[in-house]
């Protein structure tokens, strides 16, 4: 091809005329001929230099940051590996030195030392609502003390323990971070010892025999003895504490054949009271010890079960000497 993009033919070949610029109506033709041979031109193909299309200055791409990919390591990961490695390492070190027991005694004191570590260390205990139990029944049912640590401390399970104290009606445990611990109690009230040979309980106000306690703490409270006390003692305390001189001098009050009354007073005397008037019994009983003060003579015995017709009974020594006395008399008139 040429520079005008014709298709060039190979003059190789024969010569032939052409038709000139006349055309073929000119009548004439020219001889076109060259005296060498025409050589067969070589074309190249120009590179043609890329130019990148000019942007106008007043929107200049923006250079996109490069994304940062997140992190491997998650929050908390350098703790675990800490743990990891402690742990490991004391499983290594008890088995080589065979002392599983001292490395579970490290690992059951990790949640404390954390604890202390952080500053969350039990300083008060307020129980509300406590007369009778001790210090002792309280610190033992929380699990924990002054001193110590209360974050792993499970309140509901302290307040199970505390549940199981016969005294206990209801308590309540709560934590009042930082460092109290607040217990609410409601106790039973004792007001009665019960023997039943040689058993012994406690009673309280509502009737609830109350077991498994020592009975040494309560020794200041009336001691009923028999069957049937448990039941009956609260109707004939209440008629006693109309005469609070005579209950002082009470030491038991005996239930004889769920029936009846008896009392047994702190000088040895037994007084026997009717199955029915009892508190006419008592008020005749106080009379009479005002009269003769019988709490003070060798009487073992005042017997009030017949209305109007009280009877006395006296020591073997009183008797034998009440005795000699009439003999004495005789001999000398």
């Amino acid at each position: 091809m040429d520079g005008g993009r014709r298709k060039l033919k190979s003059l190789d070949g024969p010569l032939k005329a052409v038709g000139g610029a006349g055309g073929a109506g000119s009548g004439r033709a020219r001889a076109i001929y060259s005296s060498r041979p025409v050589q067969t031109p070589i074309l190249r193909a120009e590179p043609v230099a890329y130019r990148a299309p000019e942007r106008p200055a007043a929107d200049p791409r923006k250079v996109a940051s490069p994304k940062v990919s997140p992190t491997l390591i998650r929050p908390g990961t350098g703790w675990a590996a800490v743990v990891l490695l402690f742990v490991t390492t004391g499983v290594y070190g008890a088995t080589i030195g065979q002392r599983w027991n001292d490395f579970g005694a490290v690992l059951a004191a990790g949640p404390s030392m954390f604890a202390a570590g952080s500053g969350l260390i039990l300083a008060n205990i307020d129980v509300q609502g406590r007369k009778i139990l001790t210090d002792e029944e309280i610190v033992s049912a929380i699990g924990a003390k002054p001193g110590e640590s209360f974050v792993f401390l499970d309140a509901d399970a302290a307040r199970a323990r505390l549940m199981q104290n016969p005294l206990v009606v209801s308590a309540t445990v709560r934590k009042l971070y930082p460092d109290t611990i607040a217990v609410s109690v409601v106790e039973r009230e004792p007001y009665a010892l019960w023997q039943r040979g040689q058993k012994m309980s406690v009673i309280a106000v509502d009737g609830t025999v109350i077991e498994g306690i020592e009975e040494g703490r309560f020794a200041n409270l009336p001691l009923l003895v028999g069957q049937g006390a448990d039941t009956s003692a609260k109707a004939f305390l209440a008629q006693l504490g109309s005469y609070p001189e005579l209950k002082k001098n009470i030491y038991a009050m005996v239930r004889v054949g769920d029936r009846r009354w008896n009392l047994r007073l702190t000088n040895g005397m037994d007084v026997k009271l009717p199955e029915r008037h009892v508190e006419e019994a008592l008020a005749l009983f106080v009379k009479l010890d005002a009269a003769y003060q019988l709490k003070d003579r060798d009487i073992t015995e005042l017997d009030l079960r017949r209305p109007g017709t009280p009877t006395v009974r006296l020591s073997d020594e009183a008797a034998a000497q009440l005795a000699a006395k009439p003999e004495k008399k005789a001999a000398g008139t």
